[in-house]
């Protein structure tokens, strides 16, 4: 009786791991904090993942807006694009690849220092670099203006004192 008991359940274990098909990792949809991502040239720029293909080696790639703010770079923005050395940070490859990926968790520094990644889908096994941010003009003061403004202060602070004696 216990011998039949513990075939049943033997055969039952080994039924339900074969109908059951393997799901991909959860995704995870914390926050990405500046740990993954670099500022540079005036957008936060992550390394996304070690692949540009949804479906590759059956990863789930997904869309840049699955985190907040993020999106595809504009080819004006990828002409600004970092270098893959720009992601090191002391001992460790700033790598955003776990918050878009199903399967990978890891971005190819070798691909990125080799020139081979994108900002769109579709280049198959080149890595994928997504942007946050808008690229904002330079804010610097024109020197004409600087120095109208400084002289204005100085004429100031000068009738201040004058008027003081």
């Amino acid at each position: 009786m216990k011998s039949i008991l513990v075939k049943t359940i033997a055969i039952g274990a080994l039924a339900l791991g074969i109908a059951t098909g393997a799901q991909a990792a959860p995704i995870d949809t914390s926050p990405i904090t500046s740990d993954y991502y670099i500022s540079h040239n005036g957008l936060f720029w992550a390394w996304a993942s070690p692949v540009s293909v949804d479906g590759f080696g059956g990863n789930t790639l997904y869309l840049p807006d699955i985190q907040d703010g993020w999106r595809f770079a504009t080819d004006d923005e990828w002409a600004l694009r970092p270098t893959a050395s720009d992601f090191w940070a002391q001992d460790s490859l700033k790598c955003a690849a776990r918050f878009w990926n199903s399967y990978y968790g890891h971005c190819d520094y070798s691909d990125g220092s080799g020139g081979y990644w994108t900002h769109e889908w579709g280049a198959s096994s080149w890595d994928l670099l997504y942007v946050s941010g808008e690229r904002q003009p330079n804010g610097e003061v024109p020197a004409p203006a600087a120095l109208s403004l400084l002289g204005v202060a100085l004429a100031g602070l000068g009738l201040a004192r004058r008027r003081r004696a």
